[in-house]
C-alpha cells in the first residue's frame, strides 16, 4: 500500500483514501511525491469537511510531498473543517492557484503540525496559505520561498488563525506582505 486508512486500506492516492474515510479515521501516507489527477481545477488533496488525521506514516524515514506541479492547488479545507481535522508532517510544494497555492482554507479551522509550504504561487493572494474566516492552527510549520501578489507566505482575512513555532522566510509579494498580509 501507499496510503492506508486505519490499517485497512490500500490506496494509490491520498484523495482516494480521504474519499472513503469516515470522521475519526487516521490516514497514513508512505514517503513519496503525490500529484493530483484529472481536472486541473481540483486540488491534490481536499479534506471534504472530514475530521481526519492525515499524516506521514511513523515508520517512514523519507518525506511526504504533496506537489501541485505548478498547475493546481495542493490542499483545500473549505467545508467547515474544525481543529479535529489534523494534517501532520507533510510538505506542500509547487502549488498554484489564484488564492492559496499551498493551502486554501475558507471558513475552516484545520490543525497543521510540522508541515512545510514551499515554492507555492498564487496570482492574487496567499502564495503558500490563504485563510478567510475560521481559525486554523499551525504548529511548528515552515513557510518558505512562496510568491503572490499579496501575502507571499500568508494572506489572512477575518480570522483568528494562530501559529506557534516554525518559521516564515524568503517569501515575496509583488504588492504587499512578503511574509504576511493580514486584513480584518
Amino acid at each position: 500500500w501507499i496510503v492506508d486508512v486505519n490499517g485497512n486500506g490500500d490506496f494509490t492516492t491520498i484523495q482516494a483514501a480521504i474519499d472513503i474515510a469516515q470522521n475519526g479515521d487516521e490516514i497514513y501516507v508512505m514517503a513519496g511525491t503525490y500529484y493530483g489527477t484529472g481536472d486541473l481545477t481540483e486540488p491534490v488533496v481536499d479534506m471534504q469537511g472530514k475530521s481526519l488525521h492525515l499524516q506521514k506514516h511513523p515508520d517512514e524515514k523519507g518525506p511526504v510531498h504533496v506537489d501541485g506541479n505548478n498547475k493546481r492547488r495542493c490542499l483545500v479545507c473549505d467545508s467547515g473543517e474544525g481543529l479535529d481535522t489534523v494534517i501532520e508532517s507533510i510538505t506542500f510544494r509547487n502549488g498554484y492557484a489564484d488564492r492559496g497555492g499551498g493551502l486554501y482554507a475558507l471558513s475552516s479551522s484545520p490543525t497543521l503540525k510540522e508541515c512545510v509550504f514551499t515554492n507555492n504561487n498564487s496570482n492574487d493572494r496567499g502564495g503558500a496559505v490563504y485563510i478567510e474566516g475560521g481559525n486554523p492552527s499551525l504548529e511548528n510549520c515552515v513557510v518558505t520561498n512562496n510568491t503572490s501578489g499579496y501575502g507571499g507566505g500568508f494572506y489572512i482575512r477575518q480570522s483568528l488563525a494562530s501559529m506557534s513555532g516554525g518559521y516564515v522566510a524568503g517569501n515575496q509579494a509583488s504588492g504587499r506582505g512578503g511574509g504576511f498580509r493580514i486584513i480584518d
